[in-house]
């Protein structure tokens, strides 16, 4: 991942499906951190992402208030797999 690079960001149906669930005003939070996480992924967002360690180096979760976006990247985008209150983030988990 170079420093300068903008990435694009792509949703899964059930990321999609995820977001819906929320509150309008929740969702144009989500969009917009994930918006900013685009053109700034090296910078101060490091420490909001952490490495999903169970499932190698390829996913992702990123904090956003209350809730974890889980991602990957691949090549020039952001691949959003799931969004979700982080008291689910377990039982989520499993069902990747």
């Amino acid at each position: 991942m170079e420093n300068n690079k903008t990435y694009n960001i792509e949703f899964s149906p059930k990321s999609l499906k995820d977001l819906e669930k929320f509150s309008v005003s929740t969702q144009k939070k989500i969009v917009e951190n994930l918006n900013d996480l685009k053109k700034n992924f090296h910078g101060t967002f490091l420490t909001k992402i952490k490495r999903l360690k169970s499932f190698g180096e390829s996913i992702y979760r990123y904090r956003v208030e209350n809730y974890r976006v889980m991602f990957t990247i691949i090549e020039n985008k952001i691949v959003i797999l799931r969004i979700i209150d982080r008291k689910e983030l377990e039982k989520i988990i499993k069902n990747i």
